[in-house]
């Protein structure tokens, strides 16, 4: 075999085994970022999860005070101690609303 041939398979050679080992590395690295994406879409899962509970808690309090403040309004109670109950609980309602907001600040 000639000089040029051998050469030129040594090269070829090389060329071979640095294209597996970018296949190896490519190979490797795609297997970190398939476990990553895993993880990411776990943590997203979960914060669609807490997000969701988290508007409803909003929406619960929100309809409980406008519940209150409702009655208050177009069927004012005589009754005082009625009076106090739907404002301490519209009150009640809107702290719980508060906290949520500070909560997620």
């Amino acid at each position: 075999m000639s000089e040029k041939l051998k050469a030129l398979v040594l090269a070829y050679q090389r060329i071979m085994e640095s294209y597996q080992q970018l296949v190896e590395d490519l190979d490797a690295r795609t297997g970190e970022l398939e476990a990553q994406t895993r993880v990411l879409s776990r943590q997203y899962e979960l914060e669609a999860v807490r997000l969701a509970s988290d508007a409803n808690e909003v929406r619960t309090a929100l309809t409980a005070l406008k519940g209150a403040l409702y009655l208050l309004l177009h069927r004012p109670p005589t009754d005082p101690e009625t009076r106090r109950t739907l404002l301490a609980r519209a009150y009640e309602n809107a702290e719980r609303v508060m906290d949520s907001m500070r909560l997620h600040s």
